[in-house]
């Protein structure tokens, strides 16, 4: 009987205890996929705004040429 009951509190505790980490490492996954997406559409939006420049600069060159 204490055997089952001593059995029952490990598998209980086990999986409180994987679902700790479980989540944890989750949560660790996708802060560091946000942070690519996220640095990824930082460098998009300013390599884009540089091109941007970069032609209406070489835009207005012509112009005045």
């Amino acid at each position: 009987m204490l055997y089952m009951q001593l059995e029952m509190i490990m598998t209980k505790t086990y999986i409180f205890v994987f679902t700790c980490v479980s989540r944890l490492v989750l949560q660790y996954i996708i802060f560091i996929i946000f942070h690519i997406f996220y640095a990824y559409h930082i460098c998009l939006i300013t390599g884009t705004w540089q091109m941007i420049k970069f032609l209406v600069k070489e835009l207005v060159e012509d112009l005045q040429d």
